[in-house]
């Protein structure tokens, strides 16, 4: 009987361990994400190809290239039905709860005039690939150079 309550004991103990782990697995499955910025800043940092095209049809490629002390600069050859030109404009990033804001402080062009402030949640960044949300909702990536 001695043997037999060890290992009863023992029994419901395993099942008691997994139910605990079972559980803290679920709850941190479900808890929402957030970003760490941390990793996020040493990721971004370097540079990053353009290759869009707009709803009204304007095609954008170029680089984007941020700097780890908060700045960057972009060169685009922006192309339209009847137009093609290089554009470049430089300025100010920051991150915070995952969220990147863009202010360009220097620029040559009325595309992206000095001023402008652009903000993209962030969703993945690693070495080769940034993935975001721009302010209107819509998911867009840029791959590293």
């Amino acid at each position: 009987m001695v043997v037999y309550d060890h290992l009863m004991k023992n029994h419901y103990q395993t099942i008691a361990v997994t139910v605990v782990a079972i559980s803290l697995f679920t709850m941190a499955a479900a808890a929402p994400w957030q970003p760490n910025d941390t990793a996020f800043r040493q990721k971004l940092a370097g540079t990053w190809l353009v290759d869009k095209v707009t709803a009204s049809g304007v095609s954008l490629k170029g680089t984007i290239a941020y700097a780890a002390n908060g700045s960057f600069i972009a060169k685009i050859t922006v192309v339209t039905d009847s137009n093609k030109g290089d554009i470049q404009y430089e300025g100010t990033w920051t991150l915070n709860d995952g969220v990147l804001v863009e202010t360009i402080t220097k620029s040559d062009s009325k595309l992206a005039p000095q001023g402008t402030v652009t903000r993209r949640k962030l969703t993945q960044v690693d070495d080769h690939l940034m993935v975001y949300q721009t302010d209107k909702g819509v998911t867009e990536s840029r791959a590293r150079k």
